[in-house]
């Protein structure tokens, strides 16, 4: 009798179980398509070589995260806000700047480094070490070069196709990491099951490795050759093509 209650009571447990763990896979398949979709739409812009608005967009996610960490880690809401003023007074350099004016390997954004060695005096050297600041001073060194693969920087001393892969397979990454990051976190935001967002952060990085072992490396020689013809992608490089694909390989 013992046996067959307790078997009762693991079938209905199953039973109650199953419902909520279909719904979580179900919105964790919708917040991770919004990560593959933002890749997508990257690699399309990068296609038409038109990838000034999601680079914008990326690189505004990357200082939003550095922002909330200077709040969160340092408890300096000062800084903060001087971080994202320096953004939003200066995000519109995208549209209105004359990249070729920037000298080889200048910083695109040069308030956003200088603050980030009044942050470095104010906390120390270290802060160079995080993550999210590696990010934000790699691509904000990466774009004069990115955007302009025919540009001054070229040396006559160097292979200018190695140098400039050395800049945009980087940025290729970054961007695709906060770009899909952001819209996998949204997502899971809006689902109303927050808890959703633990799966963002390996979703970013799987895509974003993806990105610079696959794709990145191809659309770099493209670009820099600056030839007419069209490049395709196809679904193996991309790596991932369904929110399927991506769960299994977090949950591997």
């Amino acid at each position: 009798m013992k046996t067959l209650i307790l078997s009762i009571f693991a079938i209905s447990t199953l039973q109650l179980a199953t419902p909520a763990k279909a719904e979580n896979f179900q919105g964790e398949l919708i917040v991770l398509q919004a990560a593959l979709d933002v890749r997508d739409q990257f690699i399309s812009s990068l296609q038409k070589k038109d990838f000034t608005a999601i680079t914008q967009k990326s690189m505004g996610n990357a200082v939003g995260v550095l922002a909330e960490n200077i709040r969160n880690e340092y408890d300096d809401e000062d800084m903060a806000t001087d971080l994202e003023q320096i953004w939003n007074r200066d995000e519109s350099l995208f549209y209105t700047m004359n990249i070729n004016d920037l000298g080889d390997h200048a910083p695109f954004i040069p308030k956003i480094e200088e603050f980030l060695k009044t942050l470095s005096d104010k906390y120390g050297t270290v802060i160079y070490s995080l993550p999210v600041v590696e990010d934000v001073r790699t691509i904000n060194f990466a774009i004069p070069v990115v955007f302009h693969p025919k540009g001054e920087w070229q040396s006559t001393e160097l292979d200018n196709r190695i140098e400039y892969r050395k800049h945009f397979i980087p940025f290729a990454n970054i961007v695709t990491f906060y770009g899909s990051l952001v819209a996998c976190n949204y997502y899971a935001q809006k689902s109303g099951q927050p808890d959703l967002k633990k799966v963002c952060q390996p979703a970013a990085e799987k895509l974003k490795f993806a990105m610079g072992r696959y794709v990145a490396p191809q659309m770099s020689d493209w670009i820099f050759a600056q030839t007419n013809k069209t490049i395709s992608i196809s679904n193996s490089q991309r790596k991932y093509t369904t929110a399927q694909e991506l769960s299994a390989a977090i949950h591997f």
